[in-house]
């Protein structure tokens, strides 16, 4: 007995020594790999604090979004956001949170998606991005036409002599007539992708509200798509010799605006136009119902190209997420399956050592 009690007691002390041994290669593991960060450029360490981002279902990039709900964000970080994810294959999981998120903060219809919240700008920067091509080709094609016809459309009596008003009035309506016509026509060259956010849209928000069809799918082709760069065309980088009559453009926009909105106008100038928003307003709802509408065939897979983070763009996250730092690593210490947390808490310490000393060495 005495022997076996000896035998217990030796594996004990092997059993010691074995962790000591473990927890110095830990602690040597550890310092190495600090060293391996800090022998990296800004550029090497922006890159893996976009793999975390990226990483475990979007557990550090949701809470990071969500502390940047009351931050006004920048084109930087949204845009960028969106072509990481995207570029990880992850895009559809993060257009989900971000709706469904978005709805639950929304109190009325419609206000839906109306803000600028990260949110928003993250969802329509990834649009913007999927739908250029589409928007330069069938824009493009509209503004030819309405440069060939040449016709004024001013409605104004403050901007155009009141004896051509009638006539211009003609004017507008038939060149939304033709801009509506090229825009139906042209359902079937909107992306696949775009319709999938499209089909997100509508069934995570039609739940919480019923009619929100066209505050939601349509505010969003509409009122973030295409009105704007139809008035600023070279967000799609249509040919500049194309844009002749900004003025026009805005009239234009305006009047798809009201029509989308369901929305009547009440300036003395443009209430000779609500017969025609009348008139088109079931063709518009069947529109906007129909960008909803899945193709019947499996989606391809998307070939987004694969993004790493610029330096502008780590820079723009980092001044976002090291002010938030703190709070964020109270709830990742507390989320039930976020791992690597010291792994990320050295980069983020090596980070912040690394830009203090870039721009002590700019100071001087």
């Amino acid at each position: 007995k005495e022997k076996e009690k000896e035998k217990e007691k030796e594996k004990e002390k092997e059993k010691e020594k074995e962790k000591d041994q473990d927890g110095k290669d830990k602690k040597k593991d550890k310092k190495g790999d600090k060293q391996k960060l800090k022998k990296l450029e800004l550029l090497e360490l922006y890159h893996l604090l976009g793999k975390h981002l990226v990483n475990q279902d979007l557990v550090l990039m949701e809470l990071f979004l969500a502390r940047l709900e009351s931050v006004k964000t920048n084109e930087i970080i949204s845009k960028g956001i969106a072509q990481l994810v995207a570029s990880e294959g992850l895009i559809d999981v993060l257009l989900n949170k971000a709706i469904t998120r978005e709805v639950a903060a929304t109190t009325h219809e419609s206000t839906l998606f109306r803000g600028n919240s990260v949110y928003t700008t993250i969802i329509s920067s990834y649009m913007r991005l999927i739908c250029k091509d589409y928007l330069c080709s069938s824009l493009s094609a509209c503004l030819k036409q309405f440069n060939e016809a040449n016709k004024d459309i001013e409605i104004d009596p403050k901007k155009v002599d009141e004896s051509l008003v009638e006539q211009n009035m003609v004017n507008l309506t038939e060149t939304l007539d033709r801009i509506l016509n090229n825009i139906y026509a042209s359902k079937d060259s909107i992306p696949q992708d775009a319709r999938t956010v499209f089909n997100m849209l509508k069934e995570l928000t039609v739940v919480r509200f019923p009619g929100s069809l066209k505050t939601s799918v349509g505010g969003f082709f509409f009122l973030r798509l295409l009105c704007p760069t139809l008035v600023t065309p070279e967000l799609a980088d249509i040919d500049a010799s194309l844009i002749v009559h900004r003025r026009s453009l805005i009239i234009i926009s305006k009047c798809l605006q009201n029509l989308v909105n369901g929305v009547n106008f009440s300036e003395a100038c443009m209430k000779p136009l609500n017969p025609w928003l009348d008139q088109n307003k079931e063709t518009m709802e069947a529109f906007i119902l129909s960008l909803a509408e899945l193709s019947p065939s499996p989606k391809a897979p998307s070939l987004f190209p694969k993004v790493t983070v610029s330096v502008e763009l780590g820079e723009a996250i980092t001044s976002f997420f090291f002010p938030q730092w703190d709070h964020l690593l109270l709830e990742l210490k507390d989320h039930p399956t976020f791992q690597n947390l010291a792994e990320l808490s050295e980069l983020v310490t090596v980070i912040q050592a690394k830009q203090k000393k870039s721009q002590d060495k700019e100071k001087k």
